[in-house]
């Protein structure tokens, strides 16, 4: 479907924190996220195990479409003589999934975005396991939860990658 956004099912993935805020000190703007750890993601045939993968794969395409497109997606780079061949391509690359760098936490991480209106109530429904609504504040820390997420993608000069929104 043309001009149709993409809409992924997550697995089942645990929430370390529920739906947390973050204020911008400089312009006073709230933004809201869910961050998701993938266990199990080392466990073949699990449905982390299969999610890393798939990203994995769509972030590779999206290494090709970004070296194929490189002058436009990259023509203000910082340093223009620089040699823009696939593997700086691919360092530009920011991978959804998040793997701790410094080893104090064993599962990566996949972080969503969640869009509130102006008087901070999300814009999503929330259910849970007996299909009765409740409201996203009441996600609490260590719940596991199932998101259908709109993906997206962003650009600039230094990186580019895939956005996950919750709708």
């Amino acid at each position: 479907y043309p001009n149709c956004p993409i809409h992924l099912q997550l697995p089942q993935l645990r929430t370390p924190s529920g739906v947390g805020s973050f204020v911008d000190n400089d312009t006073g703007k709230v933004t809201h996220s869910l961050m998701l750890t993938l266990d199990e993601h080392k466990v073949p045939g699990t449905p982390a195990f299969k999610f890393v993968s798939l990203i994995r794969d769509i972030e590779e395409r999206l290494i090709d479409v970004a070296f194929e497109a490189k002058k436009p997606w990259f023509a203000n780079a910082r340093n223009p003589s620089e040699r823009l061949s696939r593997d700086v391509i691919a360092g530009k690359l920011t991978s959804k999934v998040k793997f701790d760098k410094d080893g104090k936490y064993n599962d990566p991480s996949v972080t969503v975005k969640v869009y509130a209106n102006d008087e901070g109530l999300y814009t999503f429904e929330a259910y849970n396991r007996q299909g009765v609504e409740i409201s996203p504040h009441m996600i609490e820390k260590g719940s596991r939860v199932g998101t259908i997420v709109q993906v997206g993608g962003y650009c600039n000069s230094s990186s580019f990658g895939l956005v996950f929104t919750i709708r």
